[in-house]
């Protein structure tokens, strides 16, 4: 599983190791790295990180065909909710953003093999990680769930694409993060080496606001946005549930339930031995950080600490107390029940709120960055 360490490590050190360097330009200049205009612009790429559903890792595809597989073997399927679902899993790998759609896979991959510097060995290996170790994989995940999944989803055949998903789907997954795990533990140790360069600077024009320094720390926090599985965005939960569901109904050992049982919670409580944040965790440095000073800022803080909040945290408490204990009882149709009718609500009302942050967050950064550099 992901560490979300690399999310707190970027938003703390990076924030705040250029402070050594800004300080003996203080008096000169408020544009330096680690200031307190940068100070914002990273208040909001380190909030974007922490909710933006990331384009360069296929976590909501799979999630996608797993939903997919659960409308399609109901008692009565919706063809609306199916057709609804393979077109979203169209966008999410060919979504165009220049054509108004949202930015899917390839189109990611595609600014990546085409920006992502190759300067030195480091940056190399971040890039053949993200273009190619991930992205191999991820191109045949694509191409049997076009070619053999979906054709098996739109005729009505959900015990086969059942099988597909799991024989096939799930192993593509699986190698897929593989390669995202790298690009995240490469990144963080890019940071490091980031900050190292910001505090032994010799001038303030190597730590000023768009210069070859900052542009770099930009890059690698787009970079981690683009894979790192958002901890204040409940997607990896709703996933793992919908992995216990499919547990369950699979007859798989105890041991597997209970490590998704267990990483579902962790998710949300955090994992003291690897320090690793969860979801609670995070929510009360949101609360501290935002600000409210002006209506935009609030509308911000209001949907990242209270709208998209209450329903994750009754997500939470049904996957605890309802979920969980149906799916170690052997109830899977109790667990479906709970799935279908209580969580999916939750988890949308709360992807609808993280939508609207998302871009109240992007359109902040973008005013902030715009106003320092002009």
């Amino acid at each position: 599983m992901i560490s979300k360490l690399l999310t707190v490590f970027l938003g703390s050190v990076m924030v705040f190791a250029g402070a050594p360097a800004a300080s003996r330009a203080q008096g000169s200049s408020d544009r330096s790295i680690g200031g307190p205009a940068y100070r914002k612009i990273i208040l909001m790429k380190d909030l974007i990180a922490d909710i933006l559903p990331p384009p360069a890792y296929i976590i909501e595809s799979y999630l996608t065909a797993l939903r997919a597989v659960d409308e399609a073997e109901r008692e009565s399927p919706d063809k609306s909710k199916i057709n609804a679902l393979l077109e979203y899993g169209r966008l999410l790998k060919e979504g165009d953003s220049s054509k108004s759609e949202m930015a899917g896979y390839y189109e990611r991959i595609n600014v990546w093999k085409k920006d992502l510097s190759e300067e030195n060995e480091d940056w190399k290996a971040i890039k053949h990680n993200l273009v190619k170790v991930s992205f191999d994989p991820a191109k045949k995940f694509f191409e049997i769930r076009d070619t053999k999944f979906n054709p098996l989803i739109k005729a009505g055949k959900a015990a086969e694409a059942k099988k597909v998903l799991r024989t096939q789907l799930r192993p593509l997954y699986e190698e897929h993060r593989k390669g995202i795990d790298k690009v995240v533990q490469l990144s963080r140790a890019m940071g490091i080496k980031l900050e190292r360069q910001i505090t032994s600077a010799a001038s303030e024009r190597e730590i000023m606001i768009g210069g070859p320094l900052y542009h770099k720390i930009i890059q690698l926090k787009d970079v981690v946005s683009d894979v790192l599985p958002p901890p204040m965005y409940i997607i990896e939960t709703y996933l793992t549930a919908m992995e216990l569901l499919d547990a369950a109904d699979a007859r798989a050992s105890r041991e597997r339930i209970d490590e998704l049982a267990k990483y579902g919670l962790r998710l949300r409580d955090g994992n003291v031995q690897t320090k690793t944040p969860g979801y609670n965790e995070r929510l009360p440095q949101w609360e501290k950080a935002l600000s409210s000073d002006t209506p935009d800022d609030r509308e911000i803080k209001r949907l990242m600490t209270k709208a998209s909040v209450e329903p994750a945290q009754k997500f939470f408490d049904a996957l605890e107390n309802q979920l969980i204990p149906a799916v170690k009882q052997g109830n899977v149709t109790e667990a479906k029940n709970i799935l279908r009718k209580d969580m999916l609500s939750l988890y949308e009302e709360h992807r609808k709120n993280i939508d609207l942050l998302v871009a109240a967050a992007d359109k902040k950064f973008k005013e902030v960055e715009r106003e320092v550099l002009k």
